[in-house]
């Protein structure tokens, strides 16, 4: 009788793989194939050289696994544990350390020669905000055309940009030209200014309070400009419809 053929190992993605299937991380309980093992306990204790099955057994009279976990010791070190709950606090332990280790990306800000002052203080915000969050920012000036005459405008604007941030972040060189365009890199520092605390609500109020009566200060000149104002043309007309009447009447006593 024909046997039939072994199928292929599957990977986690479902993918075949032809021959062995992979060594497993750990040897565990039957699996460990040494003659000898060094066997410490489930509360850390050196227990001494065993049979790998009378460590097996010691270990299932506990209600735990036997696992290997150091293949390459002479005799290899086993210990008595619950495996599943190793392999689940191993996993934890890896997904915190990835989810806390970020990669620092290179963000950039763009500018023009002619940028105006509203849209450079709006990415000199941009900037900071970067920095804060430990990435590195590219301040770039483009230039166009007859702007490249011109470049000691660039060069002048992002030096004003490197101070303005350079409570966050100090440039890596000094800006250079690529083309068109004029950049510098600049790295944020290990340490970042603390942001500013919010103010308090009694603080908001009173500040709230001081604008209120200060757009009420100003409204009021306003309209006292405006009744003056007022007056004074009453005033002028008064006086100019008054001359045209004695103009007249001496015209026609003429």
């Amino acid at each position: 009788m024909q046997e039939e053929p072994t199928p292929p190992f599957r990977g986690k993605r479902g993918r075949a793989f032809r021959g062995k299937p992979p060594e497993p991380e750990h040897r565990v309980n039957q699996r460990i194939r040494a003659n000898q093992v060094r066997l410490i306990g489930n509360d850390g204790e050196q227990l001494g050289v065993f049979d790998p099955r009378e460590a097996l057994k010691m270990a299932q009279d506990q209600g735990y696994d036997l696992v290997e976990i150091a293949a390459k010791s002479d005799p290899p070190v086993c210990k008595i544990m619950d495996y599943g709950r190793f392999l689940y606090e191993q996993n934890k332990k890896q997904h915190e350390a990835r989810k806390h280790q970020k990669g620092h990306k290179l963000k950039e800000v763009k500018f023009r020669p002619r940028t105006d002052q509203h849209d450079y203080d709006f990415k000199k915000k941009h900037a900071i905000r970067f920095l804060g969050d430990g990435d590195k920012v590219k301040a770039i000036i483009m230039f166009r055309g007859r702007e490249m005459a011109h470049r000691d405008i660039g060069y002048a604007k992002l030096e004003k940009l490197v101070e303005d941030v350079a409570e966050y972040g100090e440039p890596e060189k000094r800006p250079s030209m690529e083309g068109r365009w004029l950049h510098v890199i600049i790295a944020p520092r290990a340490t970042q200014p603390k942001p500013k605390a919010k103010p308090t609500k009694a603080e908001a109020k009173v500040d709230a309070d001081t604008e209120t009566e200060a757009k009420d200060d100003a409204k009021g000149k306003a309209k006292t400009k405006g009744k003056a104002k007022t007056k004074a043309k009453t005033k002028t007309k008064a006086k100019t419809k008054t001359k045209a009447k004695t103009k007249t009447s001496a015209e026609a006593s003429a």
